[in-house]
């Protein structure tokens, strides 16, 4: 019997593109599923290796993935064809003359003027100076006049050459302190290795007030500071090492901590901070704890500066209205007048930094640094074809749009402030159908007023790629060192480095530095008058992502 025209359709075939709509967003479900089924797997396995670590065992080692067999080509990769090799610049310290010997010279010579050649050489030898100090004596006055060493001779036991060269040898050329006394000692210099870190630990006390004149200019001109962290050893523990600074200065403070009370020692470059208890201390707080206590306290002391913390836990932390509060109730109570203080008496507006949330809340703006921004995207590692292409279709929105950014700063228009504002939520809409992708762009829409802190203030940096840097160097003397076993070498530490990085951003020699002002002939300027007459570099170029 031949079938009619309505029973050849059946239900499944009349519901194929539901079926096949269904089917696409399980899939799509089970491979979202699987991103975050991995990346709970990582976090397990990182847990297992700190465990394994606390208990004196070692983890799984970091192997990274084999890099894919790359085609040979004849140029080396990163260069263009129009790459030359830059000519060098050497200065030339001295001139001597090579005259030719005439019984070479045949009848017919004629003097064709000279050729100079330059080669590069030190000499390092020893330099000891016998002083032969003439004495007078009064007999009237009974008093014995002597003839005075010369300024940068007098009151060390070392002399100036030893004393600007030795702390080159141990910060810039990252000579740990013995193989400097071994270097010493073959060099004819009588000096143990205690005098050596005697040495380095002293020689760091005419550079302070230079070293903080030079931050603070740097600070008053830009208006903004970086900051970062990095793990560091102090007496034996593990502490932090927090870096600050600018295009103009880098500075370093070794602590205990890496709160945000030493977040502000940092900025501050001070171990004694200030506080202040105001209005804006109390709205620091605002929602953190009840502060009707505050505001009672406020009104009985009005608005007042504490020159210290024992000032500041006698008066306010130790009034009967707060002595029912807990002990991290308090903690907000010390950081909020820690916060208003430097808010009050600091030139320092903004902050580029991090995620980190120890450092949000210490400046009234702050920018966040869009390349961490973009690492949370570059981790990721999709599964099938399609994350893929939306991964790199969302990556190329991103970096376009960090490159508009980037030309605002150098052009800044009103037109394209608000353009720019809007521009953000359409390039992070979280409706990738991505899980893992959806998720980060949700946490990156919270932080939109932090990243497009540039949008008023066109100067500021993008990113905190100069404190990185800073912070590498740091790092490395880590890694050389190990340990700081006091904290006057770890200050000494941090005020070479700190003048070390100065000196580079502001194309001085860190060892030319050194020896003018040991040997106090002064023919570099002051640190800070050359910072403030440097033209300013502005926006930063383009990032490399």
């Amino acid at each position: 019997m031949a079938m009619s025209s309505e029973s050849a359709t059946s239900p499944e075939t009349s519901d194929r593109p539901s079926l096949i709509r269904i089917i696409s967003q399980q899939a799509t479900r089970i491979l979202n599923l699987e991103e975050e089924n991995q990346e709970l797997k990582n976090l397990v396995q990182t847990l297992k290796d700190e465990i394994r670590r606390l208990k004196g065992e070692k983890g799984r080692p970091a192997l990274k993935p084999s890099l894919p067999d790359q085609p040979s080509e004849d140029k080396k990769p990163g260069r263009t064809g129009n790459w030359k090799k830059r000519g060098k610049t050497v200065t030339v310290t001295r001139t001597e003359r090579l005259p030719i010997d005439p019984a070479v010279l045949p009848a017919d010579a004629r003097y064709k003027g000279t050729r100079r050649i330059v080669i590069q050489d030190l000499r390092i030898e020893p330099d000891n100076v016998a002083f032969e100090i003439e004495r007078y004596y009064s007999s009237r006055e009974r008093k014995t006049y002597e003839s005075p060493l010369p300024p940068a001779y007098d009151g060390f036991f070392l002399g100036p050459g030893i004393r600007h060269l030795a702390p080159a040898l141990h910060y810039q050329g990252r000579m740990p302190q013995k193989l400097l006394q071994t270097f010493l000692t073959g060099m004819g210099v009588v000096i143990s290795e205690g005098e050596v870190a005697a040495l380095l630990v002293r020689s760091g006390a005419p550079f302070e007030a230079e070293n903080e004149a030079a931050c603070r200019a740097a600070v008053r001109k830009h208006g903004y500071q970086h900051i970062d962290d990095t793990g560091a050893r102090l007496l034996g523990k593990n502490g932090a090492t927090i870096v600050t600074g600018n295009e103009n200065f880098v500075a370093y403070r070794t602590g205990a901590h890496k709160n945000r009370l030493a977040a502000l020692q940092a900025l501050r470059r001070t171990e004694a901070l200030r506080y202040r208890l105001d209005k804006e201390a109390i709205a620091y707080i605002q929602g953190k704890l009840p502060h009707a206590a505050l505001d009672t306290i406020l009104k009985r002391l009005g608005t007042r500066v504490f020159a210290n913390g024992e000032d500041f836990e006698k008066n306010v932390l130790g009034h009967p209205d707060l002595r029912l509060y807990s002990p991290q109730a308090l903690r907000y109570v010390r950081e909020a007048a820690a916060v208003a203080a430097f808010r009050a008496e600091d030139p320092t507006t903004q902050l580029v930094c991090d995620d980190a949330g120890q450092f949000k809340g210490l400046t009234r703006f702050l920018q966040l640094c869009w390349v961490h921004a973009g690492r949370h995207f570059k981790v990721l590692d999709p599964s099938t074809p399609e994350f893929r292409q939306i991964l790199n279709r969302f990556l190329d929105a991103l970096w376009t749009y960090y490159d508009r950014l980037l030309e605002y700063q150098r052009t800044p228009r009103s037109k394209d402030k608000a353009r720019l504002w809007r521009e953000f939520d359409l390039v992070f809409k979280p409706e990738t159908g991505y899980y893992a992708l959806d998720r980060r762009i949700q946490k990156i829409r919270r932080q939109k007023a932090e990243l497009l802190t540039v949008l008023s203030f066109p100067k500021i940096p993008l990113q905190n790629n100069t404190c990185e840097l800073d912070v590498r160097e740091k790092v490395v003397q880590r890694k050389i060192r190990n340990c700081h076993r006091s904290r006057a070498g770890a200050r000494a530490s941090d005020l070479f480095l700190g003048l070390m990085g100065t000196c580079r951003k502001n194309k001085i020699s860190f060892r030319a530095f050194l020896k003018d002002r040991i040997y106090q002939t002064r023919a570099i300027p002051e640190l800070q008058k050359i910072i403030s007459s440097s033209p300013s570099r502005g926006a930063p170029h383009a990032t490399t992502y």
